[in-house]
């Protein structure tokens, strides 16, 4: 396989079990369904579930016949995991949580099938194609007590998971002032499966192009960055280098999220010539610089603050690499934190909680608006 396909290959994290949801025993392995296989991530999530003895797949629901076909010769599934409709599915099998790689237009539907259900829901990034089902979604979930998340490979990154902490927790840079993310890959007409180019090209399966499938990444990283915090204005900037190769959507997004004391600085594209998620945090007194899942470097500034607010200079600034690695009871992968979510024993949080997730639905929205309006977008206080 491709090494630019690995940057598609994503595994899953999905939701805990509530005093709600139908009880399972401790030692039973947790039970799920796959519904879809069009989201090109179905092809990492499959095989990590396969092989994993604390897991057990009981459907894939997928209409596409072909497609199921394609999937089950690669991976050996037989016949009669596929089921046409989630539906069909509850109707023979009991599963604690559901893993949805449909058009992110089709996740409201699975939240709805599933929530009748009272099962616990997983989707991709981001959670939906508008607010206003983004928002619909939560109120579904909340009144049938399940879980809904959202998943992120970015959250899974050894960098990011040391990276959000020493900004939030040890306040390792002082204050945050500037976020800037650099989001994308070639483009999907070169990596991607046709069933995937689709509607990741289609601006009402997907809500747009570049911008809502990159542009969600700066925005989740921003929320989990400047936590408890809420921006109050965005300005984006759409535009459309290939319009042969994609007529609908555009394949270039730059988001300027402003918060009150910091900004944030986005910018997706489909016209990268690598693949590359490249983060970097600047605060008052240092910044971190992140420029793959696996490094993240420490520069600390020239300016040195001391007691009682004296200031004192460096004779250069000091660049450290910081450790990345994880303690083992951590859930370090998204299979990882499926098991210990749909076994009760983590509460989703960070940037695969709902909370965080309609923020970054606020956002994407305003930005689209932006784009279109060609204006700045004030962002609603949560009372409005």
């Amino acid at each position: 396989m491709s090494t630019r396909r690995t940057f598609l290959l994503q595994a899953v994290a999905t939701a805990a079990a509530s005093s709600s949801v139908r009880a399972r025993s401790p030692n039973a392995p947790v039970r799920i369904a796959l519904v879809g296989l069009v989201h090109d991530h179905a092809r990492g999530f499959l095989p990590t579930v396969l092989r994993n003895p604390d897991v057990e797949l009981c459907g894939i629901v997928e209409s596409n016949l072909t497609l199921f076909d394609r999937y089950a010769r690669e991976f050996n599934l037989k016949p009669s995991v596929r089921f046409d409709s989630l539906d069909a599915l509850f109707a023979k099998i009991k599963i604690d949580a559901v893993a949805t790689f449909t058009s992110t237009l089709g996740h409201r539907a699975v939240v709805e099938a599933a929530a009748a259900h009272r099962v616990h829901v997983m989707v991709e990034k981001p959670l939906a194609t508008t607010l206003a089902d983004a928002r619909s979604m939560a109120a579904i979930a909340g009144k049938a007590g399940i879980e809904l998340i959202v998943n992120y490979e970015t959250s899974f990154y050894p960098s990011t998971r040391t990276c959000i902490p020493y900004v939030t927790k040890q306040h390792g840079i002082g204050n945050v002032r500037r976020i800037v993310l650099r989001a994308g890959h070639e483009g999907p007409a070169y990596i991607c499966s046709s069933e995937f180019l689709a509607w990741l090209t289609d601006p009402i399966e997907n809500g747009g192009g570049a911008l809502m499938d990159f542009g969600c990444y700066g925005a989740n990283l921003a929320a989990c960055l400047l936590p408890a915090l809420r921006p109050i204005a965005v300005s984006a900037v759409t535009q459309s280098f290939q319009p042969k190769v994609y007529p609908k959507v555009e394949d270039e997004a730059n988001l300027l999220i402003i918060y009150p004391e910091a900004v944030v600085v986005v910018e997706a594209s489909w016209n990268w010539p690598r693949d590359q998620k490249e983060l970097d945090v600047y605060g008052t007194d240092a910044e971190l610089h992140q420029p793959d899942r696996d490094t993240l470097i420490l520069r600390r500034g020239d300016v040195i603050r001391g007691a009682g607010g004296k200031v004192s200079f460096r004779d250069k600034s000091e660049e450290q690499p910081l450790p990345t690695t994880r303690p083992d009871e951590e859930p370090s992968t998204p299979l990882a934190y499926l098991i210990a979510v749909a076994g009760g024993d983590l509460k989703p949080s960070g940037a695969a909680a709902l909370d965080t997730n309609l923020l970054v639905m606020e956002i994407l929205e305003a930005a689209k608006e932006s784009a279109r309006s060609k204006r700045q977008v004030l962002l609603k206080s949560p009372s409005a």
